[in-house]
């Protein structure tokens, strides 16, 4: 009886580390696009997940972890692409800005798996694209 709890023991143990292995490796939020304005005063990341559940984005640190002074998500489709602006730009007004804590990234909305939609003619309006800009 000792060994069956022992080998259920060292079972979870396994299982436990190989999870946590997998999901440190491979983790859900990914990056695509980099682009910034002229000056360099903005950039804008493109910005998806590959994972199963949903992504909240809670914190974003730049430069030696410092907070960035303004900081948005665009929430867009891989038609109508991101905007290298702050949202007080009368152009920017034509895109849909959040603030972080108010945006949760859905599944499957890797920037690959955009691209590839685009390349292949399937993307749609309907399609979620996010982008991070800083």
């Amino acid at each position: 009886m000792k060994t069956i709890g022992l080998i259920t023991v060292l079972m979870l143990l396994i299982i436990s580390i190989g999870l946590f292995s997998f999901v440190k490796y491979n983790p859900p939020l990914v990056i695509g696009t980099v682009a910034t304005s002229v000056d360099e005063h903005i950039v804008i990341v493109g910005i998806g997940n590959k994972g199963v559940n949903d992504v909240k984005v809670k914190k974003v640190l730049i430069n030696d972890n410092e907070e960035p002074s303004k900081q948005k998500i665009q929430v867009s489709n891989p038609l109508k692409g991101f905007i290298i602006s702050d949202d007080s730009n009368s152009e920017a007004r034509n895109y849909h800005f959040v603030n972080i804590g108010d945006v949760t990234i859905q599944s499957n909305t890797s920037p690959a798996t955009q691209f590839a939609k685009l390349d292949n003619g399937t993307a749609t309006e309907s399609d979620k694209s996010y982008g991070l800009t800083v």
